[in-house]
């Protein structure tokens, strides 16, 4: 198709003015990466751009937006994957889109206005603080490579200048120095998205580690059936494989952690939680074949029961139900709770938080208990 226009060469002036205004949007916005993606994508559909359809629609999955909420978005007011505050958003988008056709309505402004506070910058403040002694507590730990840190889940996920934003340097500013630690030496401040209801004891998630006392189960319980990461898009998730599906995956991953027999993948039978952790997560997940089973530790369980081939699964907190016929399994139906190890600060149980009107060293002392924030520089 030939644009009939080409708006850059026809108003550059204008056209620069538009990209300013995204650019200050993506800086300087509190709100998270996730909601911005939707609220332009389904503003997009609104407006029927294919090309913005397209652009945003890219933009979402690299932020690992899943795709059940890519292609519920146009009716996602019949749909339970989106929270409450994702709704109001999208509601007001909606009416401010159709602006030509009709009035923002007043319910509109109001919902938005009751999902949406200011208080937020305590979780940048906490965040500032755990990524400092993380940074700190770890530094040293690849010299032989030649650096400090990877820019990926072995480290810290770092995305480079272009997404840093002027909030983020404020808390860092404003927190200069600042590090926790426990008897003394700076913690192992681990975080993750979303803990779901509770976040986990670090022996829960790491084969290897050592337990330590400041990282235990912390409940992210706020009162009247509600959570402090109920606000996450990652809050509660589900996922479901076929008997096809099923053992396509285990045949890639159980090797990875356990010796198969020579005749490869038997008829699987059954797949159970065989045992819990203190927080209430996997903590050995049972496959049972025609003849004999394996077992799976909680720490391997995400690797081994992927959704798909390069995707781990969300977390160890879900309950299975299992679909059989003539002896063997057909469906496997994961529902769980929470993204990320669970160990440590809930990156989204400290945004509902500092809703709340906790202060940052409220946030941390709590996910890290017995901990102090001390200035080493």
């Amino acid at each position: 198709m030939q644009p009939r226009l080409d708006a850059q060469k026809a108003a550059p002036a204008a056209y620069q003015a538009m990209l300013a205004l995204e650019t200050h949007v993506r800086k300087s916005s509190r709100l998270e990466p996730s909601l911005l993606e939707l609220v332009r994508l389904r503003a997009s559909q609104i407006n029927g751009c294919a090309y913005c359809i397209d652009m945003h629609t890219k933009d979402a999955r690299a932020i690992d937006e899943t795709e059940q909420r890519i292609y519920a978005l146009p009716a996602w007011r019949e749909t339970p994957y989106f929270t409450v505050r994702e709704r109001a958003a999208l509601a007001f988008t909606e009416a401010v889109t159709r602006l030509a056709d009709e009035h923002v309505p007043t319910a509109a402004y109001d919902d938005v206005a009751a999902h949406f506070s200011p208080d937020e910058v305590a979780a940048l403040l906490a965040q500032a603080v755990v990524s400092r002694s993380f940074a700190i507590k770890n530094r040293g730990r690849w010299e032989a490579f030649g650096f400090d840190a990877y820019a990926d889940t072995r480290d810290q996920v770092y995305l480079g200048v272009a997404v840093e934003t002027d909030q983020a340097w404020d808390a860092v500013r404003r927190t200069a120095g600042q590090v926790l630690e426990y008897d003394g030496d700076v913690i192992d401040a681990y975080f993750h998205s979303t803990c779901g209801f509770s976040t986990a004891g670090i022996e829960e998630a790491f084969a290897a580690a050592r337990t330590r006392p400041y990282l235990r189960p912390v409940s992210d319980d706020r009162g009247g059936g509600h959570y402090y990461c109920d606000i996450s898009p990652r809050f509660r998730w589900r996922e479901e494989w076929d008997a096809s599906k099923l053992r396509a995956i285990l045949s890639r991953t159980l090797p990875t952690v356990t010796p198969l027999s020579g005749d490869g993948l038997q008829r699987i039978t059954d797949v159970t939680v065989s045992r819990t952790t203190r927080s209430g997560r996997v903590g050995e997940l049972r496959i049972v074949f025609e003849r004999g089973d394996v077992r799976i530790p909680g720490p391997d369980v995400r690797s081994v029961l992927r959704p798909e081939a390069d995707r781990m699964l969300a977390s160890t907190a879900f309950q299975l139900t299992v679909t059989k016929a003539n002896g063997a399994v057909t469906r496997l139906v994961a529902a769980g709770a929470g993204s990320g190890h669970a160990v440590g600060m809930c990156q989204w149980g400290a945004i509902g938080r500092a809703r709340a009107g906790q202060d940052y060293r409220a946030i941390l002392t709590t996910y890290f208990p017995g901990t102090k924030i001390e200035k080493i520089y």
